[in-house]
């Protein structure tokens, strides 16, 4: 059920129908209803918990909202796993709203220099 949310909220997201995405996103981030305590299943909410949170983040970027600018770097950031899809995201809300990200070049620098030891150009 949360992976078919995600990807859903995901659909609506590339649509650009930022309020049906949050409305997923609500859905997913949010399983306290279930009563299924073992440990794979809550592991699974937490999962889904978390990243809801990222996802939250990511619409509010696309549509403007610079205030979680800072959330979101720090997140992608301690994250190698998010480097590249964290990009796209900085990428995709500096066209659809404008966010700065002129001056987040050296951070993504110094961390793909770090995994990889190799430049990055931007």
């Amino acid at each position: 059920m949360g992976y078919a949310l995600l990807m859903r909220g995901i659909a609506y997201q590339k649509l650009l129908e930022f309020d049906k995405a949050r409305e997923c996103i609500k859905g997913y981030g949010d399983f306290k209803w279930l009563r299924i305590t073992d440990a794979e299943t809550i592991d699974e909410i937490k999962y889904y918990t978390e990243i809801s949170k990222v996802n939250l983040m990511v619409l509010d970027l696309l549509e403007g909202k610079i205030e979680v600018l800072d959330e979101y770097l720090a997140f992608i950031l301690q994250s190698e796993d998010e480097l590249v899809s964290g990009l796209l995201t900085l990428l995709e809300a500096n066209r659809l709203s404008g966010l700065p990200i002129k001056n987040l070049e050296s951070l993504f620098e110094k961390k793909y220099r770090s995994l990889t030891g190799r430049t990055f150009l931007m």
